[in-house]
């Protein structure tokens, strides 16, 4: 049996793709609805290491049967996504905030009710343990974190509780994750939900509501480019929220996504993803997410002796970057990146995607010196077995395209 399995897949078997009533075009009317056809069309992949007997522990949906379509949805409509390979965990009791503030390098004492913020859980040497999202509820504060990453934290938190009034527990088993992203995502939650406030709710801020008489936490956090919502919902009731999302009355295209179609779209969007991207091995200078993640005029916390020192030194050894290829070749997560000579190594790249929004240019993320590391930098980078050219860019490549210039490309 699998450690982290999604309650949903015999309603991905049962879904039945649209077929589209055109051959090309993805932004007509109704390209990413189109019409109904028979037979099951889900493709998984596994996510992260297999157990100690080589069993694999979670696998993720990576399409329902279109790529194009999925990733139109995401940018024309909004895009369903499963999300069995994100854990929750539950913070409560009086003193929750004031410990995980001095746990997390985040500043969090002040979290209210509806704030979301993230978080680096360091251990003694600065590294991160986890990457963390923090969702405000009214009696407890929920954290986000990547399945696999969900006991260790849990143990070596709990093992800083001594005297304080903390509860740390696991919810995973008893409650799922989904997600939703597009421009029509946040209309389509409301419609739902019944819950107006769903369509006017702010990024990085969330809001308890009830789908009929099921309890919800919804909380915004844009990765893409365009509004996206990530959904705890408890784990009987998490096939009656995704066949309500699906539902056909919906005035915008809506698709279920897999991976694949949210990996172009989180990438294009600039968003690095933790055990991806960055992982236990990294500093979070290194992570290129230290703004997000790291407050320098809160009290301690473990690690950060570290954190600041590595503050005043400056630049890391490396740091996580944005690239864009001149030219057709695709570069592979673990493909080198070179110097602007084509001779030197300087790094490795973690993500990459031919990208819709940019006429097919292929992207991507890569961890590399920091000597290499500014906008702009000319680089080389293998790629279906020989050297490209690229450029160094912020995570978001620049953000100089929108979905509508992907619209005449998907």
């Amino acid at each position: 049996m699998m450690l982290y399995d999604t309650p949903l897949r015999k309603l991905h078997d049962a879904y039945r793709p649209p077929l589209p009533a055109a051959a090309v075009g993805a932004d007509r009317p109704g390209a990413a609805r189109g019409t109904r056809r028979a037979g099951p069309t889900v493709e998984y992949i596994s996510y992260g290491p297999p157990d100690d007997d080589g069993l694999i522990q979670c696998e993720i949906p990576a399409t329902f049967g279109s790529l194009e379509l999925e990733y139109a949805a995401l940018r024309r409509g909004a895009g369903v996504i499963d999300a069995p390979h994100r854990a929750t965990l539950r913070v409560s009791g009086a003193d929750r905030l004031a410990f995980l503030d001095s746990m997390l390098t985040q500043s969090v004492a002040s979290m209210a009710t509806g704030d979301v913020r993230h978080a680096f859980w360091l251990n003694r040497t600065g590294r991160i343990e986890s990457d963390v999202r923090l969702v405000a509820t009214t009696d407890a504060i929920l954290v986000d974190v990547d399945v696999h990453q969900a006991s260790s934290t849990v143990e070596s938190l709990a093992g800083y509780v001594f005297t304080e009034d903390v509860e740390i527990a696991d919810l995973t088993p008893e409650w799922h994750r989904l997600s939703i992203h597009g421009p029509a995502a946040a209309t389509r939650l409301a419609d739902v939900t019944g819950e107006p406030a769903l369509a006017t709710l702010d990024d990085r801020t969330a809001l308890e509501c009830r789908s009929a008489s099921t309890p919800l936490v919804v909380a915004r956090v844009d990765e893409t480019g365009d509004p996206g919502f990530t959904l705890f919902v408890p784990r009987d009731a998490a096939g009656g929220l995704w066949q309500g999302l699906l539902a056909e009355d919906a005035d915008d295209p809506v698709r279920p996504a897999g991976w694949f179609a949210y990996n172009i779209a989180r990438i294009e969007g600039g968003t690095a993803l933790m055990n991806v991207d960055y992982g236990i091995k990294n500093l979070p200078h290194e992570s290129r997410v230290l703004d997000d993640r790291v407050s320098f005029t809160k009290g301690c916390y473990l690690g950060q002796e570290i954190v600041a020192r590595m503050q005043n030194l400056g630049r890391p050894k490396q740091i996580l970057v944005g690239f864009r290829v001149s030219g057709a070749g695709l570069p592979v997560a673990g493909g080198q990146v070179f110097g602007a000579d084509g001779v030197d190594p300087i790094g490795v790249v973690t993500s990459s995607t031919l990208s819709p929004l940019r006429s097919a240019q292929p992207i991507g993320f890569a961890m590399i010196k920091s000597a290499h590391a500014d906008p702009d930098t000319a680089v080389r980078v293998s790629a279906e077995g020989e050297l490209v050219d690229a450029v160094v860019t912020t995570l978001d490549h620049g953000r100089d395209a929108g979905p509508d210039a992907a619209a005449s490309q998907a």
